[in-house]
């Protein structure tokens, strides 16, 4: 039994070792929190090169002990851990280390780990402003997905920083992401098959599982258009403009997520060039093609909802001026029946005709001609 340490206070602890078969078995304290891991080394001379050390503490010099806080470990390998809101996941010479809603703990990880403390600053918070920067160790990237909210109903854009080097690829997020979070699930079962590739290989899968988790609802917003399509052509009806508001509505959050990414896009295959050589510049382009082919989409269906909401709004429009020429018609037609009708109302002792007998049907057969001489004038100018 084989134990050293760095530090007691505010850094990760490793508190025993175990080695036997050319095994290394790990625990771990990290934020009050144990955490048992396992490594494989053959012929190993001590002390090893912890990878899960240097995870945590990559200029770290661990000094040995004997006999301290030894510990009974169960291995698993491959091995992920989670603590808090920091999870890892770390297979053959890869590690996945995913934050979510970051800490001030975490950013002093991101410290130790070499990066610019103007990135550090960067992803402390959500930005509404994707972007992609080139280092000679690492990129920095980030790309912005939309996501069905079921209870709001709407599109939320999710943001998810990358940092990545040519060993660790580091998530950052600030909310729940349900395709991240089954992304996750299959890469710790083990069935993400380039896992363990690179770090390119590994962002390229994730990347795209989430471009392609947007054609479903996508293809629900092409199903909900033909619906209002055969509605306004075929059954017209004022509550139409309601539907048309909300799939417009359910665009927007797609076009807000996806189309101010179109620089970065742009500028990937360049920096990907520059960062892992030619063998990756396929999957990126695949990516590059799978970002215009949902940006194409959204756009399609912005121009096609749009012209039938103009559509919608010219045929109500039409429906009101008949209602409203109607109306005036009416009104037109009342006013000098009106008019005659309050000249004989008044209460003067002589009235042409008032003193006959059949004062009355008179006075009512003239307002009657009145109204058809009207209606044929009408006619005649073609505004009935």
């Amino acid at each position: 039994m084989y134990t050293y340490r760095h530090s007691r206070y505010r850094q990760p602890k490793i508190s025993t070792i175990d080695i036997f078969n050319d095994t290394i078995y790990e625990w771990v304290v990290f934020r009050g929190l144990w955490i048992a891991g396992a490594h494989a080394y053959p012929q190993v001379p001590f002390p090893p090169a912890n990878p899960l050390f240097h995870l945590f503490l990559p200029n770290s010099k661990p000094w040995l002990g004997i006999g301290q806080n030894e510990a009974t470990c169960l291995p698993r390998k491959p091995y992920s851990f989670i603590m808090n809101a920091m999870r890892v996941i770390e297979r053959q010479n890869l590690r996945w280390v995913d934050i979510l809603k970051p800490t001030d703990e975490d950013l002093k990880f991101l410290e130790g780990m070499n990066f610019h403390p103007l990135i550090v600053h960067e992803v402390k918070t959500p930005t509404y402003h994707p972007l992609i920067e080139y280092y000679q160790t690492y990129l920095f990237c980030i790309l912005h997905f939309p996501s069905w909210d079921p209870q709001a109903r709407q599109i939320r854009t999710i943001e998810i920083d990358f940092l990545v080097t040519k060993e660790a690829f580091i998530t950052i997020r600030y909310q729940e992401f349900k395709d991240f979070e089954d992304f996750w699930s299959d890469a710790n079962s083990g069935t993400k098959a380039d896992f363990g590739k690179t770090t390119g290989h590994l962002l390229h899968q994730l990347v795209k599982k989430l471009f392609n988790n947007t054609f479903p609802e996508l293809d629900r917003i092409k199903e909900a258009i033909d619906t209002i399509e055969d509605e306004i052509f075929e059954k017209f009806d004022e509550n139409i403009v309601e539907k048309i508001a909300a799939i417009e509505r359910q665009i927007l959050g797609f076009m807000r997520a996806i189309k101010p990414q179109k620089a970065v896009w742009d500028a990937i295959p360049q920096h990907v060039l520059n960062f892992w050589g030619e063998r990756l510049k396929p999957y990126f382009s695949d990516l590059i093609a799978d970002y215009n082919r949902t940006l194409s989409a959204i756009e399609t269906h912005k121009e096609i909802i749009d012209s039938l909401h103009f559509t919608s709004s010219s045929l109500l429009d039409n429906k009101r001026n008949y209602v409203i020429k109607v109306l005036t018609i009416f009104t037109a037609i009342i006013l000098p029946l009106s008019l005659l009708a309050s000249i004989y109302g008044m209460n003067l002792a002589h009235l042409p005709g008032a003193a006959r007998d059949d004062a009355f049907w008179w006075f009512l057969g003239g307002t009657f001609a009145v109204t058809a001489a009207m209606l044929i004038y009408f006619r005649i100018k073609k505004w009935l």
